[in-house]
């Protein structure tokens, strides 16, 4: 059911980018027939994603460079492109690698401001004025925020109707007022604007 929703916004946005190849962006000859690279040459769709995922990247060194986090980058990088490569112990391989390239993209997008955003807010919580939380959207596809709270930041990415990090998440309950859950196994904490 994931995956149904998950490929109406992949269609989407796959058929708004425009490739001038079909093929990725690193050389298919140097490809293992049983490895994911193999099958993103294969497919059309994947291609293109990593085309633009690409480009995104690109963007996102530039910007990297003038505030000296290029080596925090690039490391994140390996570590999506080894989490990619995992994609071959799910039940649908070509799925779960779209879905790592949608992501990828979204957070780049985001981290990066290569999209544009929503004014920020602040919420405050269990009405208590010292305890606030900010939260910047972005139009991104998923849609992406990026939540600081208690001095700490947490990228989230909305699935169904909740925005959901490694450890925490946010649902809108009304344009003024946020379900907050910021920690494993923590309670959830109302929030208004």
């Amino acid at each position: 059911m994931k995956y149904h929703q998950f490929f109406i916004l992949a269609g989407a946005f796959v058929s708004s980018y425009t490739s001038a190849s079909s093929s990725p962006s690193f050389d298919c000859s140097q490809t293992d027939l049983n490895s994911t690279e193999h099958m993103i040459c294969k497919d059309k769709r994947l291609s293109t994603l990593d085309n633009q995922l690409s480009d995104v990247y690109r963007q996102a060194r530039k910007i990297s460079n003038q505030s000296n986090t290029s080596k925090l980058l690039k490391a994140e990088q390996i570590g999506w492109i080894k989490g990619r490569g995992e994609c071959w112990k799910g039940a649908s391989q070509s799925a779960c690698i779209e879905q790592s390239y949608l992501y990828r993209i979204a957070e780049l997008q985001a981290r990066y401001d290569l999209v544009a955003s929503f004014d920020e807010e602040q919420f405050t919580c269990e009405d208590d004025d010292a305890n606030l939380i900010s939260v910047i959207r972005y139009q991104t596809q998923p849609a992406t925020l990026i939540a600081k709270y208690n001095d700490q930041t947490s990228f989230m990415y909305k699935t169904d109707d909740t925005y959901q990090g490694r450890n925490e998440s946010i649902r809108y309950v009304s344009e003024n007022e946020i379900m907050v859950r910021w920690g494993y196994k923590s309670e959830k904490v109302f929030c208004e604007k």
